[in-house]
């Protein structure tokens, strides 16, 4: 058996060339499906754009069939009726053009009912949906867009029918229950009138004759009637009226009579209105005066009923304490009034006098104790030095007079002290005249430098027999008292402008306090003051003023005062806080008591009292004033009677007389009557 020879070719190995390789398994197959998916998209596309502008040849059998759609998701469209899926509302029919068939249905389903505006309202007694009021019917169903029941319009329901609180649609003539929610239908009331019965719980409830309410047992109350001026009725119980006095059947008070308006120059009583007479004389309930209606108008009568109110008397008459009597002093907006006794008893109306007392109101102040000014001195020396001794070194020790206080030396004092001496001897060893004058002119000279340089005389005497000066000076308290400040120590050296020792003498000190302005009038000069401090309780100290400063602080608008108090047993400690206490010593002025003044802000006024029954009232000027009186200026004289007590209401029936004077056309007449 032959071998076939199976010769290489190297192109069977080689690759090919680039485009030529051979496809992948399955390349063709996908290729199919990809254009039938594009194929398929593309038919879509077209029908979708075809149906979208109406270019389908089926278009009109389409349009044939009646379909579908909810509502409230219009988005959802069926080929027949049935409910929504998303909301379960009953599908309502539409056209081609996507818009609801108005038509009614034979089933029941209520059709749109609109006028030639487009607007829907159903009357009273059909039938609507309350979702969609323009869904109307005249036999009950459901809405053609939602499905829900129809519900009735409610009619007009009159007085006296049957309705329920629940379904007011639900009207009847005859009580019952309603049909739908079972309640029982409440009656309609209507208008009560008076004499009928009626319960308070139930208005609807008339009857013509008293009874029990049939609904809750409570007993029917009668409309109370409106009584006629002159009839009598219950305070308690309006509704008894009666044309005769008596009492009432309800509660068993005195019926009260209505008051009839009085005509202008009829007489009323100010408390008892319903009192009207043709003649002046008594209230018969509470014997006031009757007064006569003025004839004016009825804001007139009005204000005299008012004035009644604070039983007081208004009668007009011909005294001189009537609405014209103002005084010498008037005041505006007042007039006299006349009260009678009884009424004053009643209102507790008081006096008091005025006359001249002194005003003992005593002034408390604030201070504090300070030296003496007087008493106070500060110790220098007139030349420079060194201290050398130290007497007193203790701040606040107390010194004599005349006891050592320091020992300076100074170059300048020895120096003096030696010429002195030279002096001195020379007199005593010449004996020509001239010489000796001149040598006596030359001592003379050099005693007058020690005088100057503050050598005490008792030193320079201590010269005249020495025979050589001293190394040191003491210096001497000029009186006796305390150390308040020292400055100077052993070895200092001090000059002539060094204050050295403060030294006080405290066997009398000061006491300055601070004056309001308002009080200026009540401080002067030697006035006794009463000093207290609780350094020392219960203890007071007797003390003078002594000096008023001259200038008011403009910070705290005060003005200091100067009072001195002696300070033997050195008690009183500068730097002490103290209260002071001023005494008025003023002479007695004319001063009315203070209860009796009515301050109006920008006046002040009194009620003087005239006979025991007439008040005027007085304008007044004031000064001084203390805990209970204020000192009279002018407008009061001694021994005035004032009221001090019920002045307010004094001071309101006044205020309205005159108020009703002005509305009647009285002016009164600032000059005519007899006050002071």
């Amino acid at each position: 058996m032959s071998e076939e020879i199976h010769k290489y070719d190297p192109h069977d190995y080689e690759p090919m060339p680039e485009g030529e390789e051979e496809a992948p398994r399955f390349t063709h197959t996908m290729v199919i499906v990809r254009w039938i998916i594009l194929g398929g998209m593309t038919l879509f596309a077209f029908i979708m754009i075809s149906n979208y502008f109406g270019l389908f040849l089926w278009g009109g059998t389409a349009n044939s069939a009646t379909q579908y759609h909810c509502p409230m998701h219009p988005t959802y469209i069926s080929n027949q009726p049935g409910d929504c899926p998303i909301c379960g509302m009953t599908l309502v029919p539409i056209d081609a053009a996507g818009k609801e068939i108005k038509t009614a249905d034979s089933t029941g389903v209520a059709a749109v009912q609109q006028d030639s505006l487009g607007r829907s309202g159903a009357k009273p007694g059909q039938y609507t949906c309350p979702m969609h009021p323009e869904v109307i019917s005249d036999t009950p169903g459901k809405c053609l867009k939602c499905g829900m029941n129809l519900e009735q319009v409610p009619g007009t329901v009159q007085p006296g029918q049957y309705t329920c609180p629940m379904h007011p649609e639900v009207v009847s003539d005859t009580p019952g229950k309603c049909p739908k929610c079972g309640m029982n239908l409440e009656q309609v009331p209507g208008t009560v009138q008076p004499g009928q019965y009626t319960c308070p719980m139930h208005p609807e409830v008339v009857s013509d004759t008293p009874g029990k309410c049939p609904k809750c047992g409570m007993n029917l109350e009668q409309v109370p009637a409106t009584a006629q001026p002159g009839q009598y009725t219950c305070p308690m119980h309006p509704e008894v009226v009666s044309d005769t006095p008596g009492k009432c059947p309800k509660c068993g008070m005195n019926l009260e009579q209505v008051p009839a308006a009085a005509q202008p120059g009829q007489y009323t009583c100010p408390m008892h209105p319903e009192v009207v007479s043709d003649t002046p004389g008594k209230c018969p309930k509470c014997g006031m005066n009757l007064e006569q209606v003025p004839p004016d108008t009825g804001s007139t009568q009005q204000g005299n009923n008012m004035n009644g109110m604070s039983g007081m008397s208004m009668t007009a008459d011909n005294s001189q304490y009537s609405v014209r009597g103002m005084g010498s002093s008037p005041v505006p907006g007042l007039v006299p009034v006349t009260i009678e006794s009884q009424r004053l008893q009643l209102i507790g109306v008081r006096t008091g006098s005025v006359g001249k007392r002194s005003l003992d109101g005593s002034l408390r102040l604030a201070g504090y104790i300070t030296p003496d000014e007087t008493r106070l001195s500060n110790i220098h020396v007139r030349f420079s030095g060194w201290v050398k001794d130290l007497a007193v070194n203790q701040t606040g020790q107390f010194v004599e007079a005349g006891q050592k206080l320091l020992s300076v030396y100074s170059q300048d004092l020895f120096q003096a002290e030696n010429e002195y001496i030279i002096a001195r001897k020379s007199t005593e060893r010449t004996a020509d005249d001239i010489l000796r004058d001149t040598r006596h002119q030359l001592r003379s000279a050099t005693r007058q430098r020690l005088d100057l340089l503050g050598v005490p005389p008792e030193e320079i005497s201590i010269l005249d027999t020495a025979d050589s000066p001293s190394l040191e000076l003491w210096v001497r308290s000029p009186f006796s008292g305390y150390v308040l400040d020292k400055t100077v120590v052993i070895g200092q050296f001090i000059n002539p402008d060094q204050n050295l020792f403060t030294i006080a003498d405290l066997s009398k000190v000061w006491v300055l306090a601070d004056v309001y302005e308002r009080d200026l009038e009540n401080i002067k000069i030697g006035q006794t003051a009463r000093m207290t401090t609780s350094a020392y309780p219960g203890e007071s100290f007797e003390g003078k003023i002594s000096f008023i400063y001259p200038s008011v602080s403009e910070q705290t608008r005060t003005l200091k005062i100067r009072i001195e108090f002696s300070n033997a047993s050195f008690r009183l400690k500068p730097g002490l806080y103290v209260d002071i206490d001023l005494a008025d010593q003023g002479d007695g002025v004319l001063a009315v008591p203070a209860d009796a003044v009515m301050d109006g802000g920008d006046r002040q006024y009194a009620f003087v009292v005239h006979e025991g029954t007439h008040f005027e009232p007085r304008l007044l000027k004031l000064g001084r004033s203390s805990d209970d009186y204020f000192e009279v200026l002018s407008g009061l004289s001694e021994g005035e009677q004032v009221v001090t007590s019920a002045n307010f209401l004094i001071d309101s029936e006044s205020r309205l007389k005159a108020a009703i004077a002005g509305m009647g056309g009285t002016q009164p007449d600032a000059h005519a009557g007899h006050g002071k």
